[in-house]
């Protein structure tokens, strides 16, 4: 089930639905933050009902639109009954899966979420009393890159896991399951799992170029997964990924905070890096898009 787009007027986008249903596409309106949602049922119907939303939108009284109602009805049936055991299982409300996901859809969230507690467990979430563990978690334990260059390419990532204190865990954790799970289950693990390497290991790395020193927290992942999703959802709202205007107010205020040293002693090159590599991430697959004219 994907989102095609919105339409602000609620009897238009009533009247769209039951055109689109007696055109043999099934598909539900639903209320959102920019209108009304339309969302189609089948993949394979996608592109004919993006094309049918562009000439709605040009022309929303044309009398094609006003003759579809008896035939809509019949067809809503009709389709419903359609829908085998085989298309049901297929016909998933994306929203619906977001707000309750398990682990069979989202394993590499929360085999993450479970690495950041046993680790906090490990640490009392103060990595530098114990220096035998944690020592070979950090970026690098010399201030030099001769550890990694040497083999010990783990350090990468592994800074993510080390957290110091109980708030700078809770709050990672917190938002890698609002941002994680939601990203994991919309585009599947294998590529999420890439993403979440990806950020890591650039994260860590800004923050070790612009100020050294032993650091750990998910904080750079975590920009990096809001930085997807905020650009992501700006430059391609039909691809179905969302971030409330509320979560973009606070989490861009907290990185103000940070960088002005309101909140101290957090890894300003990490949520920077990270920021950057994911709005980038984001912003990839629209933009190749548009360059090459090719729909998704």
């Amino acid at each position: 089930m994907r989102q095609i787009g919105t339409i602000d007027d609620l009897e238009q986008a009533t009247r769209f639905k039951k055109y689109l249903i007696s055109e043999g596409i099934s598909c539900t309106v639903n209320p959102s933050e920019s209108g009304q949602a339309v969302w189609v049922h089948e993949e394979d119907q996608l592109d004919r009902a993006r094309d049918e939303l562009s000439r709605f939108k040009s022309e929303p009284d044309h009398v094609r639109y006003q003759a579809v109602r008896p035939q809509a009805a019949r067809v809503s049936v009709a389709e419903l009954q359609k829908l085998t055991p085989k298309n049901r299982r297929r016909t998933v409300d994306l929203r619906e899966r977001w707000s309750s996901p398990t682990i069979d859809h989202c394993p590499v969230c929360f085999g993450l979420m479970g690495l950041m507690v046993v680790v906090a467990l490990l640490t009392g979430l103060d990595p530098r009393q114990h220096p035998d563990f944690s020592e070979r978690m950090f970026f690098s334990s010399d201030g030099s890159l001769n550890e990694i260059a040497s083999g010990e390419v783990w350090r990468l990532v592994t800074p993510i896991l080390l957290h110091f204190g109980i708030l700078h865990f809770l709050f990672n954790l917190l938002m890698l399951r609002d941002l994680g799970l939601l990203i994991e289950y919309r585009m599947g693990s294998l590529k999420f799992v890439g993403m979440v390497l990806v950020l890591a290991a650039t994260s860590n790395f800004a923050q070790f170029a612009l100020y050294g020193g032993a650091f750990g927290g998910m904080s750079g992942v975590i920009y990096g997964l809001f930085g997807f999703l905020w650009i992501r959802s700006k430059l391609d709202p039909e691809d179905g990924f969302w971030i409330h205007p509320s979560s973009v107010t606070y989490i861009l205020g907290w990185y103000v905070l940070c960088m002005l040293g309101i909140i101290p002693h957090v890894a300003n090159g990490a949520h920077t890096g990270g920021l950057v590599v994911g709005a980038a991430m984001g912003a990839f697959k629209p933009m190749w898009t548009s360059l090459t004219g090719r729909k998704h």
